[in-house]
This record gives structure tokens, C-alpha cells and sequence, in this order.
């Protein structure tokens, strides 16, 4: 069941884990190292089908008591990592976490600059952290601001049920929600308090950790292999159709300026016949930022999207596609705006 606050929002880009066996290389990287991450966990984290698998149409992190590479349990992680990045949106996940002394399920999101300037310059995002066997979640953000500082809030609710987790992200504001009940929000305004780090592209990260400094370690009596279930991750974004329609799509056409207007944006080629690939280079492009390009029809479906790191992205119609005008809508960081284009039903 989707929970989105915002009833105009559609699907930019998920993953329902329908397949069986690893999940898709295309959306995830599969962690493969030991756990500690400066927290003192206890897992090893392994690339194994019986730590991180696809079955009964969901993702399974899966952490065990057995000695591997050195640690005395192994679980499973993923992140999307140079693959799926995303500064914006109604990302959510539904999900059953295990309860346990010493478990610690997560769905986060790091920046994408981490590499190059650390932890917490990077930005976090918590959007569900769960630990032991406490009787509710957290949300909470990380970053930099003269030093480490957080911001966050507890929910209460019974995680082994399958739940909701989500945020809603734009450029005013994280705000978090358990089935679609609010229960905190970030002020991230004009970089208030610092919290420019939020006005950049994250990563999506999965895992279930083992120990560590926040929960502590497991007991004889902590539940193993225990499960994190994943039924899917998504992304929304604003609709193209915006706030009442196809009419306001139409408005946005015709009020559509030339392109030469606006800056050094450009959509060629332009007539494109159906099937072909069309070019999008965006205007006044942030390279600090990931580009979002979607194909939108004028009843406001998405037809297509494609994602990139430069300043130019190419997209590819379908064959299948009527004939007649679409819109090319961009986001790159707080970049935003649709421009149109012609699909040729011939050469």
C-alpha cells in the first residue's frame, strides 16, 4: 500500500525485489567487508546468498552467529552507490525488521561526496533505525556544523508487522512518516544551520548490523539468523501534471519559453522519431548535483527516466509511443524545470 503525502507524486524509480538469488547489480552494490565502520559492530558483511538474498518477493538481510573473516556473526548491506542517487523526493520502504539483544536494522542514506570529504561533512539521512527490542524506530540526520550534530525523533510501533518508513525531501525541509503519520521534521532552509549538506545527491544504504556502540552486543538469548525483510524501495517525485492536472501541464507548455532564453539547454534532436534516443543538456548545470531526466506525456505519466553525473544525458524513447508532444522534464539539485519535445510517428 503506498502512504505518499503528496497525491500528485509518481514513481521515479524503485526496486520490489521480485527476482530470486542477489539482488539487481543495476540498483545495488553488495557490501563485502567488516562491519565496524567506526561503531564497534560485530558482523562481517559478505556478498553470500545465505547474508543478502532475493525470495518470496522480498529482500532478506540475513545475520548469523558463525565465525567469518575474523568476526563472530555475519550479516548482509547494500547501498546504491554510484548507481541510484537521488538530492530529493518521497523515498520509502516497506518492511518487517527482526527484534533482538544486539540487532540494529537501518534504511539510510550518505552523501555521495563521502569519499572526498568524510563523515558527517557528507550528510546522513536516517530514515529508520531500529535497536534490541525496543518498540518503535528512529529518524535522525547527521552533519557538520563546527563539529558532529544530530536532530532526530523516536516513533512508536511494532516493527516485527510490516510497515512503511519513508521521508519526504525537498529543498525546505526533511520530514519523516511511519505508514504516512508525520512524526518529525528538519528545517533545512537556505542551509539554516548549517545543514548544506542536504542540498546534495545521497546514496540509499540497507543493512542489519551486528553489535556495536548504539545497541550493544548480543546475549544468548538474540534470535539467530535473524531477518531483515525488504518487500521494495522507492523514489517519487513531483508529477509533471504538477498540482491539478493535465490543464496546468498544458499552461506549462505554452508558457514554455524558447530554450535559448534560458541559458545553454538544449533537447536535440528535436523532433525525435519514436524509438530513437533524444540528448538533454542541462541548463545552468550543477555539477555538484545528479540529473534526473524523465519523459513525461501530457496526462502525466512517465514514460521514461534516466539518470546521470553529466552535464548531458541521453534518453531513449519507446517504440510503442503515439505520435505527438511530450514534455523532457530535469532536476539537477535545486535545478528544476520541463521543456517540450516532438515524437514522430515516421521518419
Amino acid at each position: 500500500m503506498l502512504f505518499c503525502v503528496n497525491a500528485n507524486a509518481q514513481l521515479w524509480w524503485g526496486d520490489e525485489f521480485n527476482g530470486s538469488g542477489s539482488p539487481s547489480s543495476s540498483n545495488w552494490n553488495i557490501d563485502q567487508a567488516n562491519g565496524g565502520f567506526g561503531n564497534n559492530e560485530l558482523e562481517f558483511y559478505t556478498n553470500r546468498t545465505s547474508n543478502v538474498t532475493q525470495g518470496n518477493n522480498c529482500l532478506q538481510l540475513i545475520a548469523r552467529r558463525e565465525n567469518y573473516g575474523g568476526n563472530a556473526y555475519t550479516s548482509g548491506k547494500i547501498t546504491s552507490f554510484g548507481k541510484r542517487q537521488f538530492g530529493s523526493g518521497w523515498i520509502e520502504g516497506r518492511m518487517s525488521l527482526p527484534q533482538g539483544q544486539g540487532l540494529w536494522p537501518a534504511f539510510w542514506m550518505l552523501g555521495v561526496n563521502i569519499g572526498s570529504v568524510g563523515w558527517p561533512a557528507c550528510g546522513e539521512i536516517d530514515i529508520m533505525e531500529h535497536i534490541n527490542s525496543e518498540g518503535g524506530v528512529h529518524g535522525t540526520i547527521h552533519w557538520d556544523a563546527g563539529g558532529h550534530v544530530q536532530y532526530g525523533a523516536y516513533s512508536s510501533v511494532n516493527v516485527s508487522g510490516w510497515h512503511n518508513y519513508q521521508i519526504n525531501w525537498n529543498q525546505y525541509s526533511i520530514k519523516w512518516y511511519v505508514d504516512g503519520i508525520q512524526y518529525l521534521t528538519a528545517n533545512i532552509t537556505n542551509n539554516i544551520n548549517s545543514t548544506e549538506e542536504f542540498h546534495r545527491d545521497f546514496f540509499i544504504i540497507l543493512n542489519l548490523a551486528v553489535g556495536g556502540n548504539w545497541p550493544g552486543n548480543p546475549n544468548s538469548s538474540t534470535p539467530f539468523p535473524s531477518t531483515m525483510w525488504v518487500d521494495y524501495v522507492r523514489v517519487y517525485q513531483p508529477s509533471a501534471a504538477a498540482r491539478e492536472g493535465t490543464v496546468e501541464i498544458a499552461e506549462e507548455v505554452k508558457g514554455e519559453r524558447d530554450q535559448s532564453s534560458e541559458g545553454s539547454g538544449s533537447v536535440s534532436p528535436n523532433p525525435v522519431r519514436k524509438g530513437d534516443s533524444f540528448t538533454v543538456k542541462v541548463r545552468n548545470y550543477d555539477p555538484h548535483a545528479l540529473v534526473n531526466i524523465g519523459l513525461v506525456d501530457l496526462n502525466g505519466k512517465i514514460i521514461a527516466t534516466e539518470t546521470g553525473n553529466q552535464e548531458s544525458v541521453t534518453v531513449n524513447t519507446r517504440s510503442d509511443l503515439n505520435g505527438g508532444m511530450y514534455l523532457v522534464k530535469v532536476t539537477n539539485g535545486t535545478n528544476s524545470y520541463a521543456t517540450k519535445i516532438i515524437i514522430k510517428d515516421e521518419n
